[in-house]
This record gives structure tokens, sequence and C-alpha cells, in this order.
């Protein structure tokens, strides 16, 4: 380090000197090609997933027809349950088509109870998630509950469930 006046380098044998640290050029708002050293925030919402699912069925029409009832607990990585949670499943069956079920997560327990139409017991019913949303968070569906084979349900490595009459799926959430 020199102290002292700043000595530029040019061509000319009488070079300029600035003998002072203000600037040479007004400042202005305008945007400009020079990189600043300005640390740039990341902003990140915090995240929310799935943490248990409950699969239910309930048999109508004297055991010919069946509902099929999906239950999901919202929570967030401190575990805590979310409440407002918008939820939206798809699901296709041969006698219904396909079709959409909505719900929001409840205030008190952060869980969304989502009932699929009802249709014959002998049917098998695919159903997948459409959207997960609330404000101010991000849906993190890798994070999702676990089933048996270790896949994240609703995630892209195993996007759909099958639900059939003749069993009842229930699946806990695997602690992280």
């Amino acid at each position: 380090t020199i102290d002292g006046p700043r000595w530029e380098l040019c061509d000319i044998p009488a070079c300029p000197v600035s003998t002072t640290n203000e600037p040479t050029m007004e400042s202005t708002m305008e945007p400009t090609m020079e990189p600043t050293s300005a640390p740039v925030p990341i902003l990140s919402n915090p995240a929310i997933y799935i943490r248990r699912i409950k699969f239910r069925k309930n048999l109508k029409s004297k055991g010919t027809k069946v509902i099929h009832i999906i239950t999901m607990y919202f929570v967030n990585e401190d575990l805590e349950q979310i409440s407002g949670v918008d939820v939206e499943i798809g699901y296709e069956s041969t006698s219904q088509g396909s079709g959409v079920v909505k719900g929001k997560s409840s205030i008190r327990t952060g869980n969304t109870i989502l009932t699929i139409p009802i249709v014959p017991v002998s049917e098998t019913i695919i159903v997948k998630m459409n959207d997960v949303s609330r404000e101010g968070y991000t849906y993190r569906d890798e994070k999702n509950y676990r089933d048996a084979n270790d896949c994240p349900a609703f995630s892209d490595e195993c996007p759909t469930f099958e639900l059939t009459a003749q069993s009842i799926i229930r699946i806990n959430a695997r602690k992280n």
C-alpha cells in the first residue's frame, strides 16, 4: 500500500494526478455494466410437505360401490401443522372418467380430507397430485412421507396411487 497521491499509468509523460478520493463523475441511479461486490440476498420461503397420509374406504349400496377418502397432514420443517394449504388431486376411473377434487387444510389440525366420487367396488382409481399451495410457503414433494419402497408420495418418483376396494392403504410418515 502506498500512502499519498494516487499515480495512474499512461503513455504520455505528464499524466494527471488525482489527490482526492472523491468520485470524478456524478453518481446516477442508472444500471452499469460494472459488477458490484454487494451481497445479493437469497429469498426463500419455508418448506411444507405431506407428513402423513391416510387412505380409507366406505362401502355403499350393500357393498357394491365404494367411496375413497384421502386425508393428508401438512407440516413445515419444524413439524408444525400448517393450515390453509390448498390441495388439488386428479383422479381417473372407468365409471367416473377423470376429475378433480379440491380441499384446504384445517386451522386446528393441518389436515385436508379429500373424497373421491363413488365407484363400483371392482374398479381401481388412480390418483395424482395436481397442486399444493400456501402463500408464503414452498411445497417440497421430495420431503413427503415415503411408502414401503422408500418413495416420496406424489413426487416425481412416485406420482400416482392406485386405490382399490379390496385393500385399505394406510401408511404413516417415516421419521426424518
